[in-house]
C-alpha cells in the first residue's frame, strides 16, 4: 500500500511538474512577446523623436525666414523714406537755384 501511495504522489507530483512547466513556457513567451513589442515601441519613438527635432529646426528656420523678410521690408521702406526725402530736397535745390539766376 505505501508503494502504491508514493506511485500516486509521484504521478501526482510529475503531473503538477508538467502543468508549471507548460506555464512557465507560455508566460516565457508571453514575455517574449511584450519584450518585441517594446522595443518595437522604441524604436518608433525614437523616429517621431527625430521627426519632431526636425520639425523643430524646420521651424526656426521659418521664423528666422520671417524675422529676415520683415527687416528687409523695413529696410526697404526707409529707403523709399530716404529717396523721397532726398528726392524733395533736390528739388527745393533746385527752385533755389533757379530763383537765384532768374
Amino acid at each position: 500500500m505505501a508503494a502504491t501511495a508514493t506511485l500516486s504522489l509521484a504521478t501526482y507530483n510529475t503531473v503538477q511538474i508538467s502543468k508549471l512547466e507548460t506555464a512557465i513556457e507560455a508566460q516565457e513567451a508571453k514575455t517574449d512577446l511584450l519584450t518585441d513589442i517594446a522595443n518595437r515601441h522604441e524604436q518608433h519613438l525614437h523616429q517621431l523623436h527625430g521627426l519632431i527635432d526636425g520639425i523643430g529646426k524646420e521651424l526656426q528656420v521659418v521664423k528666422l525666414q520671417q524675422t529676415f523678410q520683415v527687416r528687409v521690408d523695413r529696410i526697404v521702406a526707409q529707403i523709399s523714406s530716404d529717396d523721397s526725402k532726398l528726392r524733395a530736397v533736390i528739388a527745393t535745390f533746385e527752385r533755389i537755384i533757379i530763383t537765384a539766376f532768374n
